[in-house]
C-alpha cells in the first residue's frame, strides 16, 4: 500500500493549518499521549473536531523556530555530509489514514537508506533535555510518528540549543512505541474525534492552563453538578486534607534542621550533603504607604490582576 500524499508548497499557512485538522500529525502525537507540556489534549479535540476556528498557536519561539530551520538543516549537510530535501508533501499512512507526517525533510544516509530529518530549535533552558544522547519525550514520539507514516527505520532529529550550540541525534525505529502511539491516535481519532466525544480531563499542566484560559471569565450564577462529581469532590478534599498534613510534617522537619543550624548559614554532613541557610534581602514597595501618600502615583501604576480560584462550602 501507497501512502497518500497532498502537495502543501502552494497552500497559504491558513489552509496548511485547516489541513491539519484532517489527521493526526508528528507534534500531536505527544498530545495525544498526555506526554506534551505544552498542549492538553483538550485543546488538541477542540481544534481537530472544528470547535474552534483555525489559529495558529505562534509566538516569538514557534517564529524563530520556523526561521531557524533552514539554517539548522543547512549546519547538518555542513557537518555530516549528507544531503537533506525538502518535500513539500503532507503523507498520510496508508493504512491508519488519520496519521499524517510534514517533516522537515528527508536525508538518504551513506548506505542508500531514506530517513527522516526534523530541526528543533531549543531553549537554553531546556539543555540538560538533551545531554548524553538524550531527546525530550514530545520530539521522540513526534519523530516516531513519522517513522510510522513514512515507514522508515531511521531519523535523525538536529538542534540549536540557546542559539549557538548545535548538536544531532540518530534515531531508530521503536516498535514498542509506535504500536502504543498507534493504538492512543486511533482511539482518539476514531472514538473522540469522530464521535464527538470530549476526552476524559487529565491531570496534566498543559489541561489546567487550558481550563484557566478557556474559563477565565465567569458569570455569576450557579449551575447544578451531576452526582456523580461527588466522588471527585470527596477524593479533592481528601487530598487538599493529606497536602495540609504533609506541609505540617515538612514545616516540623524544617523547623529541625534550623534549630541544628542556629546563627550558622550552613552545615555539613560528613557524607557530604550540605544544609543552608542563608539570609535574602529584597527591597519591597510599601503599596499601603504609597497609596496613602501619593494615591497619583498609586493609581498610575496599578493594574488589575483577575483570576478564578476553587473553593468548597458545605
Amino acid at each position: 500500500m501507497k501512502n497518500i500524499m497532498i502537495p502543501t508548497k502552494d497552500l497559504t499557512r491558513e489552509e496548511w493549518l485547516e489541513l491539519r485538522r484532517n489527521g493526526i500529525g508528528g507534534s500531536d502525537a505527544s498530545v495525544v499521549m498526555g506526554k506534551n507540556p505544552w498542549r492538553s489534549i483538550q485543546q488538541l479535540w477542540e481544534d481537530k473536531t472544528g470547535k474552534t476556528p483555525v489559529l495558529e498557536n505562534s509566538n516569538e519561539y514557534t517564529y524563530w523556530g520556523n526561521v531557524m530551520e533552514g539554517i539548522i538543516r543547512k549546519e547538518f549537510m555542513n557537518r555530516t555530509g549528507l544531503k537533506v530535501r525538502q518535500k513539500h508533501f503532507m503523507m498520510f499512512h496508508p493504512q491508519f489514514s488519520f496519521m499524517f507526517a510534514d517533516v522537515d525533510g528527508i536525508v538518504t544516509d551513506e548506505q542508500g537508506e531514506k530517513c527522516i530529518f526534523e530541526a528543533k530549535t531549543v531553549s537554553q533552558y531546556r539543555e540538560d533535555e538533551w545531554k548524553n544522547g538524550k531527546i525530550p519525550t514530545e520530539y521522540m514520539m513526534q519523530v516516531q510518528h513519522y517513522l510510522a507514516v513514512c515507514n522508515m527505520q531511521k531519523a535523525y532529529i538536529a538542534a540549536l540549543i540557546g542559539g549557538n550550540h548545535f548538536i544531532y541525534y540518530t534515531i531508530l525505529r521503536d516498535e514498542e512505541m509506535i504500536a502504543d502511539l498507534v493504538y492512543a491516535e486511533k482511539k482518539f481519532w476514531e472514538y473522540n474525534v469522530k464521535c464527538d466525544i470530549r476526552p476524559e480531563i487529565d491531570d496534566s499542566e498543559a489541561t489546567k492552563e487550558f481550563l484557566d484560559r478557556k474559563y477565565k471569565e465567569s458569570v455569576k450564577d450557579s449551575v447544578p453538578l451531576d452526582r456523580s462529581l461527588v466522588k471527585v469532590l470527596k477524593e479533592y478534599q481528601d487530598v487538599s486534607d493529606q497536602l495540609k498534613d504533609m506541609e505540617k510534617r515538612k514545616t516540623g522537619l524544617s523547623n529541625q534542621l534550623k534549630a541544628a543550624l542556629g546563627e550558622h548559614e550552613e552545615g555539613k554532613f560528613d557524607n557530604g550533603q550540605i544544609v543552608r541557610w542563608k539570609r535574602i534581602e529584597k527591597n519591597l514597595l510599601d503599596s499601603k504607604r504609597l497609596k496613602a501618600e501619593k494615591p497619583e502615583i498609586y493609581n498610575q501604576y496599578t493594574s488589575v490582576n483577575a483570576y478564578r480560584t476553587l473553593s468548597i462550602a458545605s
